[in-house]
């Protein structure tokens, strides 16, 4: 389940999620290790949760993956 009654909201994949495709639109970042480190700077989060919201942005179609980068997908 993706949302859960006893979890902090800053902790869902939803916003973690949104943080990712912020960072890939601000900064121009594409390295999925860069845009970790730059996540992990703004919130304290596992690298598991945050494997969990690429998962699910590319489940959603939002972002493609391509040899360690990540792109936001063009619809």
């Amino acid at each position: 389940m993706l949302i859960l009654k006893n979890i902090n909201p800053k902790y869902s994949v939803f916003y973690i999620g949104w943080l990712v495709l912020k960072i890939i639109q601000e900064k121009n970042e594409n390295d999925i290790m860069k845009i970790y480190y730059d996540l992990n700077n703004k919130i304290d989060i596992s690298f598991s949760l945050y494997l969990f919201a690429l998962d699910w942005l590319y489940l959603a179609s939002a972002i493609v993956l391509k040899d360690n980068n990540i792109y936001l997908h063009e619809h």
